[in-house]
């Protein structure tokens, strides 16, 4: 495998300065939250849908995952387990109150995918009943979860359609020996199978609309897809794995050796010859694409399968040594350094590699040091201002420095792995799930 060179130069005091730097954006939304009665939110930019188009808004903070309360909350409740600070604990149930009164109104159609819309408020609403003993919110979440299960006609990417749903169905199945999951999840997987552009031996999926190249990359293409795939396939249904490698493959032959990166298709959507880029994100390129190849090897092991995550880490390696400035640096999940430095700290986990993790550790002083420390304002993925969420955003940042604090306490939440074994949720559902695969 590659030998990862540190990354950037820094002193440490250990991996308490990390939870110190998750304490003090912590502190930045205690600070900021916007009150009436028992509920709280935030303001700041955000992407929202204005005239049929997405565009950068200022306002209060939606509801999703990506981009709003969830996606906050999710932060704040792992916080709470490090700092027990009676003030972040304020501001974490004055979110969870917000979510619970205006949450349901996710549920219809387009708005159910786990980053965009209600599942993943459910999931953290689940989250957040587990750290606060609260057996309502848990209550709420699966019954929420059970309500985003729907199969969307048109949506089958991670970010908001059906793969995004699985891995999470998957878990909580485990956690509560929920079969209906496990089941909801292989309806899902149905609907992908059935959805998918079979060509010369590969699988790919259109956008809605159906306008150009089907797309590669782990938030909106291929790579998620298949990975959710490879999940289903191993807890379910074997027979899944069929499409996920057809999906591998697409993916596979158009990597480009020169670039050591898979390219990224949206501009030939509206333009068939424009030329490709090559960006190096959790959403497109290297790091995404990197992190599903390194969740099928689980699933999947092969020499192919490992030599791509080999490429996709010299890829981010590279990216993340190339010097950032506070004004060009993106230090967020969706396609900024903290998304980056995820991939390369699930490989120092899984392989046991402590020059990755030296590496990922330089990633967050580096951090610290340019930003936190000079009271800087963190670089967002908006670059416009202050952006609250979890993707583009401060709880994000926060969320990347608690798990270079801990990261066995605090799961990954860019690629959603099941935490307890499903083996008899899959049991109780195969004996009611239909023998028919499609």
């Amino acid at each position: 495998m590659t030998n990862t060179p540190n990354l950037f130069r820094g002193d440490s005091d250990g991996p308490a300065d990390f939870l110190r730097a998750a304490d003090q954006i912590g502190a930045e939304f205690v600070r900021d939250a916007i009150w009436s009665g028992d509920r709280c939110n935030w303001i700041g930019w955000q992407m929202k849908p204005v005239d049929g188009f997405f565009q950068a808004v200022h306002g209060a903070c939606g509801l999703s995952l990506y981009d709003g309360l969830a996606g906050i909350a999710l932060f704040l409740v792992h916080l709470v387990e490090f700092t027990d600070d009676r003030h972040h604990r304020t501001v974490l149930r004055g979110a969870l109150h917000q979510i619970l009164q205006d949450g349901s109104k996710l549920d219809q159609p387009g708005m159910r995918g786990f980053y965009s819309g209600l599942a993943g408020v459910a999931y953290t609403l689940v989250c957040a009943g587990e750290a606060l003993a609260d057996d309502m919110l848990i209550e709420t979440g699966l019954d929420w979860m059970t309500r985003a299960a729907t199969p969307s006609s048109d949506l089958h990417d991670v970010l908001s359609g059906s793969a995004g749903l699985i891995a999470p169905l998957i878990d909580l199945a485990g956690r509560y020996g929920r079969p209906d999951f496990l089941r909801l999840a292989g309806e899902q997987a149905r609907a992908l199978v059935a959805a998918a552009v079979i060509s010369g031996g590969t699988a790919s999926w259109p956008e809605p609309g159906g306008v150009g190249p089907n797309l590669l990359g782990y938030s909106h293409g291929t790579a998620g897809i298949a990975c959710a795939l490879f999940e289903i396939a191993a807890h379910l249904d074997h027979r899944f794995a069929e499409t996920a490698s057809r999906a591998v493959q697409y993916e596979r032959s158009l990597f480009d050796p020169s670039e050591c990166n898979w390219p990224d298709l949206r501009e030939r959507r509206t333009n068939p010859q424009a030329a490709a880029g090559f960006p190096v994100a959790w959403c497109h390129g290297a790091a995404g694409i990197g992190m599903a190849r390194l969740r099928m090897l689980e699933h999947h092991p092969d020499d192919a399968t490992l030599a791509e995550v080999d490429a996709a880490l010299r890829c981010v390696s590279a990216d993340l040594a190339t010097p950032k400035t506070p004004e060009n640096g993106d230090f967020t999940y969706c396609h900024g350094a903290a998304g980056n430095a995820e991939f390369l700290l699930e490989v120092a986990r899984e392989w046991d590699r402590t020059d990755i993790r030296t590496a990922v550790h330089n990633v967050g002083w580096f951090g610290i040091e340019r930003y936190q420390s000079k009271g800087l304002s963190w670089p967002c993925g908006l670059r416009l201002g202050e952006v609250r969420g979890l993707m583009l955003g401060l709880a994000g940042i926060g969320h990347f420095y608690l798990r270079l604090h801990d990261p066995e306490r605090v799961p990954g939440i860019l690629l959603v792995r099941p935490r307890a074994a499903a083996a008899a949720a899959a049991g109780s559902a195969a004996q009611t799930t239909s023998a028919v695969y499609l």
